[in-house]
């Protein structure tokens, strides 16, 4: 199967199911299909023989990219043009495979309200770019608390080591048996 017929097989699967998918929509499926975080984290689903898309990938085409809404004027879109799929990828690949489970939950959050429409989509990646720096900020403000805590225990053990050790000479001077000392003899 050719690769230009992998990119238009979904746009025609789409337009045969009777969402409302008109050709200006082309550029918009295609970016959505070929959006490697969407496609391989699960949110788009491609049969590998006949490129079409499985399961809920259409009902999710469909709801990302509101074709049956989207030309009205003044109609508020979940993603305004195909270099937003980007976008929406970041989120969904770290909402599944960020390291941090607190990244994984608040981009699953992110993504939720993305398509729920109650955060654009700029804004939910600017959040979560921002999460990502401060989440980075707190691990490296730890891990230097961390070196720090290892030093002042190492700090710690030497002064006490002195301290017994100056202990241990005090001690032996006051305490020694007439044997050791010289003039004893």
């Amino acid at each position: 199967m050719t690769d230009q017929w992998k990119s238009k097989s979904p746009y025609f699967m789409l337009h045969n199911q009777l969402y409302q998918v008109r050709p200006h929509h082309f550029s918009l499926v295609l970016a959505a299909v070929e959006n490697s975080n969407l496609t391989a984290f699960g949110f788009f689903e491609i049969d590998k023989e006949t490129c079409q898309l499985e399961g809920s990938s259409a009902d999710n085409m469909e709801q990302v990219c509101e074709f049956s809404a989207r030309d009205r004027p003044g109609f508020e879109k979940i993603v305004k043009d195909p270099k937003e799929f980007k976008k929406l990828g970041v989120i969904k690949k770290d909402s599944v495979h960020h390291e941090e489970q607190a990244a994984k939950d608040y981009a699953s959050g992110l993504f939720l309200e993305v398509l729920q429409k109650q955060r654009t989509l700029d804004d939910a990646y600017t959040d979560l770019v921002a999460f990502k720096k401060r989440l980075k900020w707190v691990q490296a403000i730890s891990k230097s608390k961390r070196k720090l805590d290892r030093a002042v225990l190492l700090r710690d053990y030497r002064d006490q080591e002195l301290r017994c050790e100056a202990f241990f000479l005090h001690l032996s001077d006051t305490i020694k048996p007439k044997s050791w000392h010289m003039d004893a003899v």
